[in-house]
C-alpha cells in the first residue's frame, strides 16, 4: 500500500500533464469528465458525475477511417491519456465495455483507447441519493485500475493495480505504508437481486404497461449509461463518388427506429417493448451469458430521467 499527501496531489498531477493527455472530474454548473489543463482545475467533492467517462473509450462520434477509391486509410486512436478520479463503479463499467468490444470479435478502436489510457480510481465514501451499486457489488473493485486512492484524513491510500501503477508511484509524492483503508458506504437505494431470476416469469407483467405510460422515449437513461454501448454506423461520401468517410456515432434501444429493419418492419415498436428490454438487457441477458450483471448500480438512469422512472423499485416490485 502507498500514501500520498492530500496537498501534493496537484503535484502529481501536474507531473501527469507533461507526458499525458489527462482527464479528470470538474465542476462547471455540474460534475463532469473534461481535459484538463491544469491540477486546479479538478474538483472531487462529488458522489458520481452526472455522465460517465464513457465518450472517451466510445466517442459519441468517431470517424472509422476514410477511403479513396480502392485505398482505406484507417484512424485508430494512440493518444497517450490518464483518466484520474473515476468511481469503483465506474470501473465496473469500462469492465463492461470489454465484454462487448474485446471478449470476441475485437473492436480495434475502443481497444486502442483503452490500453493507451491509464485508470486512476478513487473510492467512493458514502452512496448517493440514487446509487444502489452495493447490490449489484461494484461498491469495490478489485481489478480494472492502475492507481485506487482511497481517501483518509490527510491524503489518499493508494492501491497499485499494474506495472503501470507501480511505476506512476516511482517518485517522492509517495510512500509506503502498513494502513489498510476501511471504507464501508451504505446505499440508500436497495434491489432484491436475490430474486431476480424470477424476471425470467415475468415478460407479460401488466407492470411494463402501467410504468411506460411516464415513459418518453427520450433515450436520456441510455445515453447517460456507462455500459450501454450501441452504436450507428454512416458512410458519408464525398461528391466526386469515390472518396468519403465512415462514421460511427451513439444509437439507443430506446428509439423505435432502433430495431427497423428491411421493409421498413419495426419489431420493437412498442414502447412497453423497448422500455422492458433494456431492463432485462442489464440484469438477464446479460448475466446469462457472462455471469455478471451489465447494470453497475450508478442510478444515473434514475437520476438523469425527465419522469425519474426507478427501475430499482419496478423490479422490486415485480
Amino acid at each position: 500500500m502507498r500514501y500520498i499527501k492530500k496537498e501534493v496531489v496537484d503535484s502529481f498531477i501536474t507531473g501527469l500533464l507533461n507526458n499525458y493527455e489527462v482527464i479528470a472530474p470538474v465542476l462547471n454548473e455540474i460534475h463532469r469528465f473534461e481535459i484538463i489543463s491544469s491540477a486546479d482545475e479538478i474538483n472531487l467533492d462529488f458522489t458520481n458525475t452526472l455522465y460517465p467517462p464513457k465518450k472517451f473509450f466510445l466517442p459519441n462520434y468517431e470517424t472509422m477511417f476514410s477511403y479513396s477509391k480502392n485505398k482505406f486509410n484507417y484512424i485508430l486512436p494512440d493518444k497517450k491519456k490518464v483518466l484520474f478520479g473515476i468511481r469503483s463503479c465506474d470501473v465496473h463499467g469500462l469492465l463492461v465495455l470489454d465484454r462487448f468490444f474485446t471478449d470476441d470479435v475485437i473492436d480495434p478502436y475502443y481497444l486502442n483507447h483503452r490500453k493507451n489510457t491509464i485508470i486512476i480510481a478513487i473510492a467512493c465514501t458514502k452512496g448517493g441519493e440514487y446509487c444502489f451499486c452495493d447490490s449489484v457489488g461494484t461498491d469495490t473493485v478489485r481489478y480494472g485500475y492502475d492507481l485506487l486512492f482511497h481517501q483518509v484524513k490527510r491524503g489518499f491510500l493508494v492501491e497499485v493495480g499494474s506495472k503501470t501503477g507501480e511505476a506512476l508511484t516511482k517518485n517522492k509524492f509517495f510512500s509506503e505504508t502498513n494502513q489498510n483503508p476501511s471504507e464501508n458506504h451504505v446505499c440508500t437505494k436497495t434491489l432484491d437481486t436475490s430474486k431476480l431470476k424470477l424476471l425470467k416469469e415475468k415478460q407479460s407483467d401488466t407492470t411494463w404497461e402501467e410504468n411506460t405510460k411516464l415513459c418518453l422515449s427520450c433515450g436520456a437513461c441510455v445515453m447517460t449509461c456507462p455500459t450501454c454501448s450501441c452504436f450507428a454506423v454512416h458512410d458519408t461520401p464525398e461528391f466526386d463518388l469515390v472518396s468519403g468517410t465512415r462514421k460511427r456515432n451513439w444509437s439507443s434501444c430506446q428509439q423505435k427506429d432502433f430495431t427497423k429493419v428491411a421493409g421498413n418492419f419495426v419489431f420493437r415498436e412498442k414502447r412497453a417493448l423497448r422500455f422492458k428490454h433494456r431492463i432485462y438487457h442489464k440484469f438477464d441477458y446479460f448475466k446469462d451469458i457472462f455471469q455478471e450483471f451489465m447494470c453497475i448500480g450508478c442510478g444515473r438512469c434514475i437520476r438523469n430521467c425527465p419522469p425519474r422512472i426507478d427501475m430499482i423499485k419496478i423490479i422490486n416490485e415485480l
